[in-house]
């Protein structure tokens, strides 16, 4: 919004956030429709006119909304002349999986884009952007647009040099504005060994950056800098907040969406990476997709199933020889947790058994067939 500004182009955006109760589907056209109104005269006039004469407009469908507050009353933007270049609009969308229903995520997405495909054939100036987790529902509404609609796609993996550093400026900033609220000038806060545990710890997680720095704006930085630490290295008491509740209940959250006829096999998928990625030091073991469907006999499908819900939290492998991967480690952390717990309904040792059960039968796999381990890691 800011680049927007400083480079003349009109935005209009909204942040959704279901921490905050900014998740309603139905205050979204109308929260664009406020903001057009404001910045443009000739627009305003336009929507006046819809609202006089359907004064019930904002308590219609997201579809009749956007028809009639957004894309009807567009056509006012080009009707000073042929020879007069409209001002650019761009619609900003953040946080597109924060919307409370999926449904509603898959109806903007398509009521956008058509729109903005249909706007370089009709002379207008807007152009969208969204952004979001790669959630599934979300990813394969994209890829169902037709050919015709020209989308520009880029994921931002957490893992990248570049969002390290991201995060990493955002995390010093963040620190250094603390820093000026809470301490003398001359302080120096926080210790360079606190920073780079923390920088460690986010390891390009944006989210984690936010949650962390956020908990800390408080009357006690150094004190909640410390559970911080307490937190990320396991070693918090029992009557402790903890820091990274937030993103915990963003991780359960996800997991309870997996298809309840599923919910033991998911948890299964993923301990068995968290015990492969652990031993991989010792053994040099990665545990390909097409592999660890064949170890819990399942079959393609059924293994992409127990994993599209967790896409924004893992990476989660298409085709075969490529392997799953927690895009960070607090999620890695949080489904151990979660199975020591019982949270599923699965205790570890009984998990840890049923893998040591079909690794013997694997074994006598490999022996009956004279096939060696590496042919199939």
């Amino acid at each position: 919004m800011e680049y927007c500004a400083k480079h003349g182009i009109l935005s209009v955006g909204i942040f959704l956030s279901r921490a905050n109760k900014r998740d309603d589907p139905n205050r979204i056209i109308p929260s664009f429709t406020h903001q057009l109104v404001t910045a443009h005269p000739v627009y305003r006039r336009a929507i006046t006119n819809v609202l006089s004469n359907d004064p019930t407009i904002l308590e219609k469908r997201m579809a009749d909304q956007f028809e009639q507050l957004i894309d009807k009353p567009a056509n006012i933007l080009v009707d000073d002349g042929p020879n007069m270049r409209p001002r650019p609009i761009l619609f900003l969308i953040d946080g597109l999986d924060e919307c409370n229903t999926e449904s509603a995520q898959r109806e903007l997405i398509s009521l956008v884009t058509s729109f903005i495909s249909k706007c370089k054939l009709r002379c207008l100036p807007f152009a969208c952007f969204i952004t979001s987790r790669p959630e599934w529902q979300i990813v394969s509404t994209f890829n169902q647009l037709d050919p015709s609609v020209k989308v520009l796609r880029e994921e931002l993996r957490t893992n990248t040099l570049g969002a390290i550093q991201d995060v990493e400026w955002v995390l010093h900033t963040n620190f250094e504005e603390i820093r000026k609220k809470a301490f003398p000038p001359d302080t120096e806060w926080p210790s360079k060994q606190k920073f780079d545990k923390i920088k460690k710890a986010a390891s390009g997680n944006m989210l984690f950056a936010s949650v962390v720095t956020k908990f800390m704006d408080d009357d006690d930085p150094d004190g909640q800098l410390d559970l911080c630490l307490k937190s990320v290295q396991g070693k918090l008491m029992s009557d402790e907040q903890n820091p990274l509740d937030p993103l915990a209940a963003l991780y359960e959250a996800m997991l309870r969406s997996i298809p309840p006829r599923l919910l033991e096999t998911t948890p299964r998928i993923l301990y068995l990476e968290i015990i492969v990625q652990d031993s991989y030091r010792s053994f040099r073991i990665t545990l390909t997709g097409d592999v660890s469907a064949d170890f819990f006999n399942i079959d393609d499908r059924t293994y992409h199933t127990c994993l599209k819900p967790l896409c924004s939290v893992l990476y989660v492998p298409s085709g075969t020889g490529r392997r799953l991967e927690f895009s960070h480690a607090t999620f890695a952390d949080h489904v151990k947790v979660a199975i020591r717990m019982g949270t599923f309904g699965l205790r570890e040792p009984e998990v840890l058994e049923d893998i040591r059960r079909r690794c013997i039968s694997w074994i006598k796999e490999l022996k009956n067939t004279n096939k060696k381990a590496s042919e199939f890691f």
